[in-house]
């Protein structure tokens, strides 16, 4: 939420004239993704994310509708951010997320639709994912074999351009800017497919030879393209590893402690600040201690240098190769 100006987490009620706008245009909404595991519809094309229209996923229900409706101003205090939370981002929208389930969102006249769809498919939908009690890290997610591999970092850290590596040398895209975490009944920790495209700069599209699979702008005022993964999981997978990212000459995987284990997941949260306003804060530790009981965490190291990339892609292919190094040992 860097750039958008956050006020109240409880929208003031939409005028009947919106809500009623609200409804027709989810009664007309056509488009049609799977995002975090979930069936989302919009009215709105959303050029970051994979549809499924035609498919299978793109009948039934809904978890998720966005749409166009006509919103108040957001009120100053904040109220009960599970149910309602809003946004103004100057020159550009006002956006709504209720219950987890409906995103609306109010165009400035004249606001470009793709960077309108950027913040809706970021921190809208994160912010709805929050709202559904999911345990969500800004990473990218890859399978190598039968486990994921989610790479953590700051932006600029590369996450998105190593996941397209890793792909494009044979494995499957899970997800990209955020992962949705669950656990099974065994209380192993699985990663929900996403479909989003990866986010790349032109430097990072010509290093990669990715150049025929360039999409659109992120938004019209960066030189940062959309890339369509060359293949992709659409079923849950469980998670082997996360790694945190880090810049340095050579390439080496270090396993975390139990302690820095939890400091990773509490700070690659996808927006930190709506962890600590929802209240999820001990969500979050409890996430990161079963986490690390089934999966390794590490520090990956790495030079910025797309050289290098095959070395680097062969010390995480063997790392996934190896038995399961839990970073927090079961409880007896």
């Amino acid at each position: 939420m860097d750039e958008a100006r956050r006020h109240s987490n409880r929208l003031a009620r939409a005028p009947l004239a919106g809500k009623a706008a609200a409804t027709k245009e989810m009664r007309l909404a056509h488009h049609t993704y799977a995002v975090a595991g979930l069936r989302v519809t919009s009215d709105l094309p959303m050029p970051g994310l994979l549809t499924v229209d035609g498919t299978d996923a793109s009948t039934g229900a809904p978890d998720v509708e966005i749409a166009r409706a006509i919103l108040a101003p957001p009120p100053a205090t904040a109220d009960d951010p599970l149910a309602e939370m809003s946004f103004e981002i100057d020159g550009l929208m006002r956006m709504s997320m209720r219950h987890g389930a409906t995103l609306l969102y109010d165009p400035v006249a004249g606001a470009p639709p793709d960077d309108i769809a950027l913040y809706l498919g970021g921190t809208g939908f994160g912010t709805l994912l929050h709202q559904r009690g999911m345990v969500l890290l800004h990473a990218s997610a890859v399978r190598i074999g039968d486990r994921a591999a989610l790479f953590c970092g700051p932006s600029g850290a590369g996450k998105s351009t190593l996941a397209t590596a890793l792909v494009d040398a044979g494995h499957d895209h899970i997800a990209d800017d955020f992962c949705a975490i669950d656990f099974a009944a065994d209380g192993s920790a699985m990663v929900a497919p996403d479909g989003r495209r990866h986010k790349l700069w032109d430097s990072a599209i010509t290093g990669l030879a990715a150049r025929e699979r360039r999409g659109g702008a992120v938004r019209s005022d960066m030189a940062k393209y959309y890339v369509d993964p060359a293949r992709v999981i659409t079923r849950p997978i469980r998670i082997g590893a996360i790694f945190d990212l880090a810049v340095d000459d050579e390439t080496n995987i270090e396993t975390l402690s139990a302690l820095e284990s939890v400091a990773l997941v509490q700070a690659n949260a996808y927006r930190p600040n709506l962890v600590a306003l929802m209240q999820q804060q001990r969500l979050y530790f409890d996430a990161a201690v079963r986490l690390g009981r089934y999966c390794r965490f590490a520090r990956l190291t790495r030079a910025l240098n797309y050289g290098a990339m095959s070395e680097q892609i062969a010390s995480i292919e063997r790392a996934m190769a190896q038995p399961a190094q839990h970073s927090i040992r079961q409880p007896t």
